[in-house]
């Protein structure tokens, strides 16, 4: 075990003025990490250590240390998924009461958070005045689902309503969105709309559609 003492010369421990000058002129002008191997030459377990940490793989730090020199939007270089379609052709309406999928087959595959916004937008209507038209997102895994078929996957976000207030039909624009997270990264999801309508004699009816997907 050794001592630190001190003298009325100026001498610290073993250590002369002149090597602590030495050593602060090591530590400006080799910076931080050579002033601590400096320190520790003699101590071969901690300079491992430090070695280690200063190659340790990136995966080993937590994620905001980890965004790339590309920018926000990649992590370790995987870029951030995104998608977008447009639904132009006709798309069957519903006269049920109880919610039915509409069939868009929209999709994302998460690559990188696992957070995902997805926006749904386009036109709503009813075939009949003081009726209403109701709609909410869907997503899930595995085949998507068919137009009119039952419900299926995850309700995300709030179901709008569409009401028509005059005798012939409108089309009201919509939109419906939610931050869906702890998607399964590489794992592929459909995004669908369910549709329903207050009275089982008239259509409700959507169209003019387009679906984002953005991974956050």
């Amino acid at each position: 075990m050794s001592y630190v003492t001190f003298s009325i010369e100026g001498t610290f421990g073993s250590r002369k003025p002149k090597s602590l000058f030495i050593s602060f002129i090591r530590f400006y002008s080799l910076g931080f990490c050579g002033f601590f191997i400096q320190l520790m030459k003699n101590y071969h377990a901690l300079y491992l250590l430090l070695v280690l940490l200063c190659a340790a793989p990136k995966h080993l730090f937590s994620q905001h240390l980890r965004t790339s020199n590309a920018g926000a939007n990649t992590i370790l270089g995987r870029a951030k998924a995104s998608s977008e379609k447009t639904v132009t052709s006709a798309i069957k309406g519903t006269t049920s009461t109880t919610a039915v999928m509409m069939g868009l087959a929209g999709s994302i595959t998460p690559t990188n958070s696992g957070t995902v916004l997805i926006i749904v937008s386009g036109t709503i209507s009813n075939s009949k005045k003081a009726t209403s038209s109701l709609v909410q997102l869907y997503i899930g895994t595995g085949s998507a689902p068919a137009n009119a078929t039952t419900l299926t996957g995850t309700a995300q976000g709030t179901q709008i309503r569409a009401t028509v207030t005059t005798d012939s039909v409108q089309d009201v624009p919509f939109a419906v969105n939610a931050v869906v997270t702890g998607l399964t990264i590489g794992t592929t999801y459909w995004i669908d709309l369910a549709l329903a309508s207050s009275n089982t004699h008239v259509t409700a009816s959507i169209k003019s559609l387009s679906i984002s997907a953005i991974e956050q």
